[in-house]
């Protein structure tokens, strides 16, 4: 019936039209429109999205709307491999936002955040924001994933899905997202980034945060206390990138670390340090 349809009449500009004659005048289901679409007449997910989306097929739904319109295109078409055609049906077919599409992606279809942020970068959403794009990507993942207590997930997220380099994710983290320095050092760690550098991979951890201009007092305090580095192998860590740092310096700026904080000092940041940044 599609078929004859699509050869005696011009659908390509008229999406909408074609879903609307199979749903009213057939009486054919959502779920059917979508698999005579894709597997029958083999036209686009975007086109797909398009002719489902703009009848209100879904309207009962409500705000669940969008998310009832992503199941049925998932579960009609396999884009496992294909996170960027997802997204790009969603955005260019049903006219959803970057925002919304990620958050149907999380809360409404389970997706891990690596297969969202491959689904976001992909299609080039972020384009406009100019050398801001990595950030403002950053920032709605942020926004609709709750990544405080899971650091590694988030840098995961961007260098699997999107694609960003270690360096690129720590600017995004420290300079865009004005995220702590032991959140960045953890999110670089967890994943094993630095694991090729085998026994250099501390001092390459610390290379890439003190290239963001991250102090060598904030790094200290990090890798102690976020990763449970010894007096040791910080001073090892930064031994691999010439900073020449005794073992007794560290213990010595750890233990005036503490103090510092335990006495209920104001300041934050380098503020936190005066006094100390000397052993360095």
């Amino acid at each position: 019936l599609a078929r004859v349809l699509d050869a005696e009449i011009v659908f390509a500009e008229y999406a909408d039209d074609f879903a609307k004659a199979l749903f009213n005048g057939a009486g054919l289901s959502v779920e059917t429109i979508a698999d005579v679409f894709d597997d029958g007449l083999e036209f686009s997910p975007t086109f797909i999205a398009d002719a489902l989306w703009g009848n209100g097929f879904f309207s009962d739904f409500g705000n669940d709307a969008a998310e009832e319109l992503a199941r049925v295109l998932d579960a009609e078409i396999v884009f496992t491999d294909y996170a960027d055609d997802f997204a790009k049906a969603l955005f260019n077919g049903a006219g959803l936002s970057v925002e919304k599409i990620a958050d149907v992606f999380d809360d409404g279809l389970d997706f891990s955040p690596t297969f969202i942020a491959d689904a976001l970068w992909g299609n080039g959403f972020f384009s406009s924001f100019g050398s801001g794009g990595a950030a403002e990507m950053a920032r709605v993942l942020d926004a609709e994933i709750a990544f405080s207590d899971y650091a590694d997930d988030f840098a995961e997220a961007l260098f699997d899905g999107a694609g960003f380099s270690v360096e690129l994710i720590a600017h995004v983290f420290d300079d865009e997202l004005d995220f702590s320095s032991s959140f960045i050092a953890d999110a670089l760690w967890g994943n094993g980034f630095f694991s090729s550098f085998g026994n250099d991979g501390a001092g390459e951890l610390v290379r890439v945060l003190r290239g963001e201009g991250i102090s060598n007092e904030r790094i200290t305090n990090a890798l102690s206390t976020r990763l449970n580095f010894s007096a040791s192998s910080i001073a090892g860590a930064f031994g691999h990138i010439g900073i020449g740092v005794s073992v007794g310096n560290i213990n010595s700026f750890l233990s005036g670390a503490s103090s510092t904080i335990a006495s209920n000092v104001s300041s934050v940041g380098e503020d936190l340090f005066r006094g100390i940044r000397d052993l360095f």
